[in-house]
């Protein structure tokens, strides 16, 4: 939080959120928390890779969770995944187009798709974590919330 403060004027700072089983009740507390502090708050969830315990959330959790996420952003809560993106993965039933991302690893290697091929042996797309593919994804199927979205972040002015 220090650096937050310290930086809170002077640069955009987004958070983004992992929510799991064991941060599942905080969630709403942090968001609140955070929402004169930072710029903005994205999420995604728990993915259980393996060989590690799996923290994720039932569907039902993720829904309920989702849901008051939702009630925060009407509430004005910067909350920069979109409804669209938000509803779409309480079951995850969107159609991913992976080849629209990239990620950049620590060692500055660029991989290309979905951010868990070559992490996991049997990707579960049904437990995808990831909203900033589901958004990506939705834009490119001309969605109007995630493309309305998408603008407002990265091209309308946020508070700095």
């Amino acid at each position: 939080m220090k650096n937050i403060k310290k930086n809170n004027k002077a640069k955009k700072i987004i958070i983004n959120i992992t929510i799991s089983q064991i941060n599942y009740n905080d969630i709403i507390p942090l968001i609140k928390f955070l929402k004169n502090e930072v710029s903005g708050v994205t999420i995604q969830f728990f993915y259980p890779y393996e060989n590690i315990k799996d923290f994720s959330l039932s569907f039902k959790q993720k829904e309920a969770i989702i849901n008051k996420i939702i009630n925060l952003k009407n509430d004005g809560y910067n909350i920069l995944d979109s409804k669209a993106a938000l509803k779409a993965m309480i079951r995850n039933k969107w159609k991913c187009e992976d080849y629209l991302v990239a990620n950049v690893d620590p060692d500055g290697k660029i991989n290309y798709g979905c951010y868990l091929k070559n992490r996991v042996k049997n990707i579960s797309c049904v437990n995808c974590p990831f909203l900033a593919h589901c958004e990506i994804s939705l834009a490119f199927h001309l969605n109007f919330d995630a493309i309305f979205n998408a603008k407002k972040i990265f091209w309308d002015k946020i508070r700095s």
